[in-house]
């Protein structure tokens, strides 16, 4: 698949998302993209981010 057929249905999946929080997920990763920020992997944003899905659970895992 071409770059430019990946584009299409990238624009086709954004057009179809409604999801205000999944598109500014999209925009913040876009940006970091454009920066080259990318390739560094923040591992304080990641236990953060995964506290705030399964703090409960990780919570009775430490017990």
């Amino acid at each position: 698949m071409s770059i430019a057929e990946m584009k299409v249905q990238v624009f086709e999946k954004l057009a179809a998302l409604n999801d205000e929080a999944a598109l500014k997920e999209i925009l913040d990763y876009l940006d970091k993209v454009k920066q080259g920020d990318d390739k560094k992997f923040n591992t304080d944003a990641f236990f953060k981010k995964a506290s705030e899905q399964y703090g409960e659970v990780l919570k009775k895992l430490a017990e």
